[in-house]
């Protein structure tokens, strides 16, 4: 990857992530205060650009490092990685469209949602597991 194409994505994902994180922050204070508030002022576009400058520098130096690394993912692994991922992404998706445990989540509700997202990833994982120790492996 050359060196602007590392900074073009370093400050894409790093303003990304700003304006993620403040949305998150916003959504639960709403939600723990009841009211509505909105960020303003110059700070909420400055600070995103000073992240995505400050991503920017770090990519420049990091992203080459990491596409030197091997990359272990092959074979079934690479289709449970990606399942993995689909469906941690449709549950909340699911709960996020339809709202299933109302405006109040109470802790057996958050329980629940985890359980809900890593339950069948790990029985998946077991199961793989125990087929790939069954399995004699070709030679």
């Amino acid at each position: 990857m050359r060196k602007w194409g590392a900074r073009i994505l370093g400050f894409v994902i790093a303003v990304a992530l700003c304006y993620l994180l403040a949305f998150g922050f916003f959504a639960l204070l709403n939600d723990a205060t009841g009211k509505h508030y909105m960020p303003r002022g110059i700070g909420w576009l400055l600070g995103p650009l000073a992240a995505g400058m400050a991503g920017a520098r770090f990519a420049e130096t990091g992203f080459p490092r990491l596409l030197q690394r091997p990359v272990s993912f092959r074979g079934p692994l690479r289709f449970y990685a990606a399942g993995s991922l689909v469906w941690i992404v449709a549950v909340w998706c699911y709960v996020f469209i339809f709202d299933p445990f109302g405006s109040y989540w109470s802790s057996s509700d958050w329980s629940f949602l985890w359980k809900l997202m890593l339950t069948p990833i790990a029985f998946a994982a077991l199961c793989g597991g125990v087929i790939h120790w069954l399995r004699p492996s070709p030679r």
